[in-house]
């Protein structure tokens, strides 16, 4: 039950994206990696981690991050995607 538990009460996710992405990616407009990591941050009361594979930031990979999160949201194209995954 505690696994699953992760998956409905995470206490730490890792937002993987690009904030250098401008164009669509699935049914999701350029902006969404930057808006879903503003609501993270704002309301989620675990803590978040967040991965951006084309920058400047303070983590650019999984194996990085201090400790491993309990769910990983990815928000790349679908060859960015599977590449970040095999990583997980």
């Amino acid at each position: 039950m505690e696994n699953v538990k992760a998956i409905f009460e995470p206490k730490t996710v890792a937002l993987i994206g690009s904030s250098r992405i401008k164009e669509k990616v699935g049914m999701a407009s350029p902006q969404l990696f930057e808006n879903v990591v503003y609501n993270m941050r704002k309301f989620f009361r675990g803590k978040t981690y967040v991965l951006d594979v084309d920058a400047n930031a303070e983590y650019t990979r999984v194996d990085e991050l201090p400790e491993t999160p309990d769910m990983a949201v990815l928000m790349l194209p679908p060859e960015q995607s599977i590449e970040q995954t095999e990583k997980c």
